[in-house]
């Protein structure tokens, strides 16, 4: 039976707030959100228990023992795919590590690590604080930065890396080496594209199908800003406009618009470029990004 995840509360309070009331909120509104909070995160606590119990009794049906991956060698694995496919070594300084981090934890579902090895809500290059928007998994990324720092490349890797998942070994946390597909279901890839392929496709220019584009169950869409006024806003418009009613989770890779890396000036450009309709449905649709650091292009 496939579990639905709960729905996390438009009024959550955090754990570490919970204590003290800093807003203007009534005490019978806060003590409401307070308790519908506190309930939400027991019922957190059930899914994923039950997820993983569900999980791994099927697997178990196909295989001997299945325990959870070990979430150090997952990562090891995945730099050395880095190191494969492009060459040089996974940068880990500035914040490559926490992007490093925040993309495992957003691709590999909680239910596959031990309780608590997932972080990807506490992770500090989400910013939803800055917007006051919830952090949700099932939302995409809207992820933004300087150019040259591997904000693509990574994600790149990540995908490729989970294409393969039924050649590739990983370690679980017994020290067993069973075929990471074993787990399949508990991962999405994020698939790459760019706006001027999304066009060529709706024209038939490009040997990828339209439709299956559009209903791609995860998509990555690299170089937002990128695509000429003339050539593809529209498209991209309409792209994001008819995925957002579809309920399909899209993620979105942008350098600063300005000068000056200003993370607010960029988002306030995404609404002018792509209208108050999107920009309405932002928040919903993302969980905001900051990836800083320097270009690592020569």
């Amino acid at each position: 039976m496939t579990m639905i995840r709960p729905i996390r509360p438009k009024r959550y309070i955090e754990p570490k707030d919970r204590a003290k009331n800093k807003t203007l909120l009534t005490t019978d509104y806060w003590n409401k959100c307070l308790n519908e909070s506190i309930e939400y995160d027991k019922q957190v606590e059930l899914f994923q228990g039950n997820a993983r119990m569900e999980l791994l009794s099927e697997q178990k049906k196909e295989t001997t023992e299945v325990y959870e991956i070990d979430r150090k060698d997952l990562i090891e694995q995945i730099k050395s795919h880095y190191l494969f496919k492009k060459g040089i070594e996974y940068d880990i300084s500035e914040n490559g590590a926490h992007f490093l981090d925040l993309i495992v934890d957003y691709c590999f579902s909680p239910i596959l690590f031990e309780i608590g090895q997932n972080k990807f809500e506490s992770n500090p290059l989400i910013k939803n604080g800055n917007i006051g928007s919830t952090i949700n998994r099932d939302k995409g990324l809207c992820i933004v930065g300087n150019y040259g720092i591997g904000k693509t490349s990574l994600i790149d890797v990540v995908s490729d890396f989970i294409f393969y998942s039924n050649k590739l070994k990983v370690k679980d946390i017994k020290g067993n080496e069973p075929l990471l597909i074993t787990y399949r279901g508990g991962y999405s890839g994020m698939n790459m594209i760019t706006a001027h392929e999304i066009k060529d496709a709706k024209e038939g220019k490009h040997k990828l199908d339209y439709r299956d584009l559009l209903e791609s169950k995860n998509i990555t869409i690299d170089d937002i800003f990128a695509e000429d006024k003339s050539y593809g806003q529209e498209t991209l418009k309409d792209f994001l406009e008819q995925r957002y009613a579809l309920g399909l989770k899209t993620s979105l890779v942008m350098n600063y618009s300005h000068d000056s890396n200003n993370l607010d000036l960029t988002i306030e450009s995404f609404g002018k470029r792509y209208g108050a309709r999107l920009m309405d449905r932002f928040f919903e649709m993302f969980n905001l990004i900051e990836f800083t650091g320097k270009s690592k292009r020569k």
